[in-house]
């Protein structure tokens, strides 16, 4: 017959394997869990970088509309023609200029004023707009720096004489030109 001692070592040893078993599988079940959580954060990760490229791609996508429809208004006929009015007229002596303007209202001078005011307030939320980022320093300089330099070297010294009275007039505008002027001088820079 089969001893007491023998059935109880016999019972003893079948726990163990079963508990050895129970411990094998249990950390088979884990690691297939902690593959499957990996895979869900690579998939996670991969689907975070999507978006974000999808953004960014968005926010170009609308830097170039935004500046495609600045392009339209500075080629428009209502931007042209102050443009081309200020650019022939004789800026040479401002400070007279303003005080006959502003303070004498003559009236071919209040036009002055309203044609700088036009262009100036143009030229300026372009500046604004690349100073916040909304677009792109380059797209300015490959399609406007040519008329954006040369409208403000013609305005500059009335406009200077502007900020006498309204000390912050078209500052944007002067910050872009003086980016837009060294990119000219230094053609391997960016802004």
């Amino acid at each position: 017959m089969v001893e007491l001692g023998t059935v109880l070592s016999f019972i003893q040893a079948f726990g163990i394997i079963v508990g050895v078993a129970y411990y094998i599988m249990n950390i088979r079940i884990s690691q297939r869990n902690q593959e499957l959580s990996l895979k869900a954060l690579e998939q996670s990760a991969k689907a975070q970088e999507l978006s974000l490229k999808t953004q960014q791609q968005n926010l170009e996508t609308r830097q170039a509309q935004l500046f495609m429809q600045i392009f339209l208004v500075n080629q428009s006929k209502e931007l042209a023609e102050p443009w081309t009015k200020l650019i022939s007229m004789d800026l040479s002596n401002p400070k007279e200029l303003a005080e006959r303007g502003w303070v004498k209202g003559e009236p071919k001078m209040m036009e002055l004023m309203q044609l700088c005011a036009v262009i100036g307030t143009h030229y300026d939320g372009i500046g604004l707009y690349v100073r916040k980022g909304f677009i792109d320093i380059d797209m300015v300089k490959e399609l406007l720096m040519g008329d954006y330099i040369m409208m403000w070297e013609k305005l500059k010294p009335l406009m200077y004489e502007i900020r006498k009275v309204s000390p912050f007039s078209v500052d944007n505008f002067e910050w872009l030109y003086e980016r837009l002027k060294s990119m000219q001088t230094n053609p391997s820079s960016t802004g």
